[in-house]
């Protein structure tokens, strides 16, 4: 219920480093059949929580503050911990 109450954004559905592709120094999402509207820390969690790619605590944090801010989302601890409610959700799934 409570993930299910989150803000709800356009999802990629499927957004990990499997499908971020480099061609001529530019970056290109695939595989986005799946996209529809979901939670807000779904793609991020899909992303830094990426079972393909280990990513270092320090970056994780810098990154997840990065997203916050970017996004306008002014309570750290609150989105953190939606952050790693969604990652447990999506990694079980």
């Amino acid at each position: 219920e409570e993930l299910s109450a989150e803000p709800r954004v356009l999802c990629h559905r499927d957004y990990h480093s499997r499908n971020l592709m480099v061609h001529d120094r530019r970056l290109y999402m695939i595989d986005f059949q799946d996209a529809r509207m979901g939670p807000d820390t779904y793609d991020l969690a899909s992303l830094l929580r990426d079972s393909y790619v280990d990513v270092a605590d320090d970056e994780r944090d810098r990154l997840i503050a990065l997203f916050r801010r970017e996004g306008g989302i002014p309570d750290a601890v609150e989105f953190r911990r939606r952050f790693d409610l969604m990652a447990v959700q999506r990694n079980l799934k």
